[in-house]
């Protein structure tokens, strides 16, 4: 069954590690240029950090705009050098990149997430991770809760809202109930 298990947990076993989440995710032939994007974002990070960042001390009130135009004239302004100008200007062109491509990641990450947890047959996941931002919003055709002995009942209304119909199962004599209240105890 193609199946894909949300959330993390330490004590996975390594036959169900290939069916995890992240590792479907970075096992999508998209997920390199994600990869590609990230290093690109942190030399464009190791680069920005030789220049000058425009703050209310260094720019003295000049907009990121003023910066630019004054930095290709090579003028000198406010009693900020033009080569103070200059490193700021490409601080903020070093920005502005580092902004286009978080868009261009986030946008293919949400792209490759939404197409690996449509190609699922079964999601797997906790009751409460039921209301996971990946899948909120999907409705199911089924869901089986295991152990339902051992849930409270709040947290299986989640993915009980989430379908049509639901299976509860659970053996009373492996692991007992879990009972909070006294009364019903």
């Amino acid at each position: 069954v193609d199946a894909i298990r949300l959330g993390e947990s330490p004590k996975i076993l390594p036959e169900i590690e290939k069916r995890t989440f992240r590792n479907i995710i970075q096992s999508n032939i998209q997920y390199r240029f994600i990869e590609d994007g990230l290093e690109r974002m942190n030399r464009l990070r190791n680069e920005q950090r030789s220049h000058m960042m425009p703050n209310k001390k260094n720019a003295k009130g000049i907009s990121n705009f003023q910066i630019r135009k004054l930095a290709e004239r090579g003028q000198s302004d406010f009693g900020i050098s033009a080569e103070a100008l200059v490193s700021m200007s490409r601080w903020i062109e070093s920005q502005e990149q580092i902004k286009g491509l978080r868009s261009k990641i986030d946008k293919l990450r949400d792209k490759i997430i939404k197409e690996c947890i449509g190609n699922a047959a079964v999601i797997c996941t906790t009751n409460t991770n039921a209301d996971n931002d990946h899948i909120r919003g999907i409705d199911f055709d089924m869901v089986l809760i295991d152990e339902a002995g051992q849930s409270t009942e709040p947290s299986c209304l989640i993915p009980i809202s989430k379908a049509k119909k639901v299976i509860l199962v659970g053996d009373h004599k492996q692991l007992p109930p879990t009972i909070l209240s006294k009364e019903a105890k």
